[in-house]
C-alpha cells in the first residue's frame, strides 16, 4: 500500500508569511530603505546599488508623492511603464531594466509583508526588438589599422587597443579602465 503524502499547507494557500494582516503603514521610501539595506547584504556590485537608487528616484518622480503601502497598486506601475515608453521615449531595453529593478523592490515588500498582493506579477517587462551585433568585415578590418600611424606612440597604442578590441571582444570601457 503506498503512503499518501501529507501537506502543511494546501496548494495555493498562504504559509502564513504573507497571511498576517499589514498594521504598520510604511511609505515607499521607508520600504526601499529596508530593500537597500537587504540588497547590500546581498553583497551586489556598488554600481548595481547605485542603479536601484536611480531607479527608484525616477519611480518616486512619476510618482509625484510618496505612498503608503496601502496604497500601492499595480495601475502606479503601469502607469510607469506607460510614462517611460510614451513620454519620457525612452527604448524598451531602458525601460526593462528599469521594470526589472522595481519588480524586485516590490517582490521584497510582498515576500516580507508589507503589501499584501503580488503585484510584480502583474507587470512584466515590454516586448524590445532583439539586438543584432553586427561586426566589421576582413575589408573594413584592415582599412581601419591602415590608417594608424605606427611610427608614433599614440598609433602604436592605437592599433594595440584596435586588436586587443577585435581579439577578445571586450567593452571599450572595460578595456580603458584597465
Amino acid at each position: 500500500m503506498q503512503k499518501k503524502t501529507v501537506r502543511k499547507y494546501k496548494r495555493g494557500e498562504s504559509t502564513g508569511r504573507n497571511s498576517k494582516k499589514i498594521l504598520d503603514a510604511l511609505t515607499l521610501d521607508e520600504m526601499f530603505h529596508k530593500f537597500m539595506t537587504f540588497k547590500k547584504t546581498e553583497a551586489l556590485a556598488p554600481r548595481t546599488i547605485q542603479e536601484y537608487y536611480i531607479h527608484f528616484e525616477y519611480l518616486k518622480e512619476f510618482l509625484g508623492d510618496d505612498r503608503t503601502n496601502e496604497n500601492v497598486t499595480l495601475e502606479d506601475f503601469r502607469g510607469y511603464i506607460g510614462y517611460m515608453l510614451h513620454d519620457k521615449q525612452l527604448s524598451p531595453m531602458t525601460v526593462n531594466i528599469r521594470i526589472r529593478t522595481m519588480r524586485a523592490f516590490i517582490r521584497f515588500c510582498y515576500t516580507e509583508g508589507y503589501i499584501e498582493t503580488p503585484i510584480y506579477e502583474n507587470f512584466k517587462p515590454v516586448k524590445a526588438p532583439e539586438d543584432t551585433l553586427e561586426s566589421f568585415t576582413q575589408a573594413e578590418i584592415k582599412k581601419l589599422l591602415g590608417v594608424i600611424d605606427e611610427e608614433l606612440y599614440t598609433g602604436f597604442r592605437d592599433k594595440v587597443i584596435v586588436f586587443v578590441l577585435l581579439d577578445t571582444m571586450v567593452r571599450i570601457s572595460e578595456l580603458v579602465s584597465m
